[in-house]
């Protein structure tokens, strides 16, 4: 009888222990992900990106600017290697692709260095950040493109003709 009683005290000792451990929370969070391409030098590559589980996203990218040149991005801007990304959507996922230039064979890597993201019921997301690698091969360095102004180039003429 004892026995019985001293187990039954125990199994309602731990009982009464369960439930508090469940009371801990987790604080909510948004994916940023990169893929890893491959690329020869001078050839342009596009760097896959995606957020996941936020309604909208800021992010800033480095990458090294002697191995890679910015061409153009989804909701990015950048040069001399810092990119901002900035995203407000209608769902919870988007999709990115961020186009560089390869210039040196070896990889190179594109790395968050912030990042934040807000829910639907606006509430603010940690976000897990993503690095992508880049891997250049040899290649043709003639392709390497020099750096053109970002200023808009397109003119009209009194007829309406566009000319660049």
């Amino acid at each position: 009888m004892r026995r019985i009683k001293k187990i039954f005290v125990t199994f309602l000792a731990i009982c009464m222990i369960c439930p508090c451990l469940s009371v801990i929370t987790e604080a909510a969070t948004a994916e940023l992900r990169f893929a890893d391409p491959s690329t020869t030098v001078g050839a342009e590559v596009d760097v896959k990106t995606s957020a996941s589980s936020m309604q909208s996203m800021e992010a800033t990218l480095t990458y090294d600017k002697s191995e890679l040149r910015f061409i153009s991005g989804d909701n990015a801007t950048g040069k001399d290697g810092t990119i901002k990304i900035s995203w407000t959507g209608s769902g919870t996922t988007a999709e990115f692709n961020l186009k560089f230039q390869a210039l040196k064979e070896g990889a190179s890597n594109i790395e968050v260095s912030s990042a934040t993201g807000t829910a639907e019921d606006g509430t603010n997301l940690e976000v897990t950040q993503g690095s992508s690698a880049v891997t250049i091969g040899a290649g043709d360095p003639s392709l390497i493109k020099e750096e053109t102004s970002t200023e808009d180039t397109t003119t009209s003429t009194a007829d309406g003709a566009v000319v660049k």
